[in-house]
């Protein structure tokens, strides 16, 4: 008697993590229609944008609705981000709109609470609720600054972006957003040597700065 033939080996096809996928990559999964790659996407960069946005308008109980519309707008945009900068740099101009618009939803009422971020504090000694006042006094000097200055500094000097990805996510040019940092950073200054408590505490503190 005949043994069956063997069933014919089927490979399987393992999908490649998409943790290990580039930003680009992850990008043109997304063009491609990929929810898995909006989901890793999310999972890289939400911090990042609700970082940028609670620096911005504070902890004010909306920031979950705010995050999750950068991230539409990423979808419904992919196709013509490809190219022009990459994602870090784009959905940090999303959420500079965003916080525009809901600026304006708001009255242009600011709140600020907590740190800029745990891993990077800017205070390293003296008493916790003396430097907590000073980051507060600084935090409202950097309120006083233009709209563009200061959505550049923040960029710039809070998330680390490099000018050239400023200039993408504020949407000018490099040349524009290298003489908006300058303005802002120079405004800054000349507020903060008005006070010598918070210029002795920025002095104090800023080994490792570049």
């Amino acid at each position: 008697m005949l043994s069956p033939n063997p069933a014919p080996h089927v490979a399987k096809v393992v999908a490649f993590p998409t943790q290990r996928l580039s930003d680009a990559e992850l990008l043109e999964g997304l063009v491609r229609g990929e929810s898995a790659s909006l989901g890793e996407i999310y999972k890289r960069f939400s911090p990042l944008v609700r970082r940028y946005l609670e620096s911005n308008l504070g902890e004010n109980g909306s920031s979950d609705d705010l995050v999750q519309e950068v991230f539409l707008s990423l979808w419904r945009t992919a196709p013509r981000i490809v190219g022009s900068g990459g994602l870090r740099a784009y959905l940090l101009g999303a959420a500079v709109r965003t916080t525009r618009m809901e600026r304006r939803r708001l009255g242009r009422q600011r709140r600020w609470f907590g740190l800029w971020r745990e891993e990077q504090p800017l205070f390293t000694s003296g008493s916790v609720a003396e430097e907590r006042n000073l980051l507060q006094r600084l935090r409202t000097l950097i309120e006083v600054l233009p709209e563009r200055e200061r959505e550049a500094f923040l960029l710039r000097y809070v998330e680390e972006l490099p000018s050239e990805q400023v200039a993408t996510a504020l949407e000018v040019s490099l040349a524009t957003a290298k003489r908006v940092i300058a303005r802002g950073r120079e405004r800054l200054a000349k507020l903060v040597d008005r006070e010598p408590a918070l210029r002795e505490y920025l002095e104090r503190n800023k080994e490792g700065d570049s």
